[in-house]
């Protein structure tokens, strides 16, 4: 029932309803999916993945979870994971596990702020590592800004251009806005690194009977532009997490850079 779940549901191209306690069900093919089987999926594909890069089974695993998760949430993931056949040895905090994870053993006293974008939410943290113990002084977090919004962003943007230059309209449907999202996401990584690139979509509509493929030229600079007002969210976070955590810009020591 919430307002911006609802906004982020209509966007996928697969179609939902309301599930017992407010949960969400997604519909495909007759089928009713609960997120539950689909994070099970993922895990066994992580524990695939996991496996088969290490050359043996892997029944165990540290498992990493937003800072705000609920204890609902908590419960959905374990038994997301006992479905996939996973014993959780242990349960960290994301921004923890990120300090671990990027060598801070704790040998010197310092505050760590992690600022997290994540593919589909953003988590900005507080962590105080010291003589081998991370504590969170404070947290804050948006869970519905991250990179998902920043492609929905410029496929709106690739679209009203698409639209304006053609006449024609490629975001009417739900799957062919679906490929444009993917496109666009594929355009924001290669971004990090070309001033340029081409947003390509063969066969974004029909005209005449025939296929017409979208090509859209952006900049760098123009992408900029479009994600200036979510990276502007970001740092309203920041605040309040820095605030929560009694901490000023001078008494970070490090700030580390991470998410999806």
């Amino acid at each position: 029932s919430d307002l911006r779940a609802q906004q982020a549901l209509r966007s996928m191209s697969v179609h939902s309803k309301a599930g017992p306690d407010d949960s969400i069900l997604f519909v495909i093919d007759d089928m009713e999916i609960t997120v539950v089987d689909v994070a099970a999926r993922l895990f066994d594909h992580l524990l695939e993945m996991s496996s088969r890069w290490i050359g043996s089974d892997v029944t165990s695993a540290v498992v990493t979870i937003p800072v705000d998760f609920d204890a609902a949430a908590k419960r959905e993931l374990e038994l997301a994971a006992k479905r996939a056949g996973l014993s959780i040895a242990a349960i960290v905090a994301e921004p923890v596990a990120a300090v671990m994870g990027c060598g801070f053993t704790g040998a010197d006293e310092q505050v760590v702020a992690v600022y997290d974008f994540g593919g589909g939410t953003f988590d900005v943290s507080m962590v105080k590592v010291g003589y081998d113990r991370f504590s969170i002084l404070g947290s804050a977090g948006d869970r519905w800004l991250g990179g998902a919004n920043l492609d929905d962003i410029l496929a709106q943007h690739v679209a009203e251009v698409f639209h304006s230059t053609t006449g024609m309209s490629v975001d009417s449907r739900r799957d062919q806005y679906q490929r444009l999202l993917f496109t666009c996401e594929e355009a924001k990584r290669w971004l990090s690194t070309l001033e340029k690139v081409d947003v390509i979509l063969p066969a974004a509509t029909i005209r005449n009977d025939e296929s017409v493929t979208l090509r859209v030229p952006v900049s760098r600079d123009r992408f900029s532009d479009l994600a200036r007002d979510s990276v502007a969210a970001s740092l309203e976070v920041c605040s309040r997490a820095a605030e929560e955590a009694g901490v000023t810009p001078k008494s970070i020591d490090s700030l580390l850079i991470t998410g999806g």
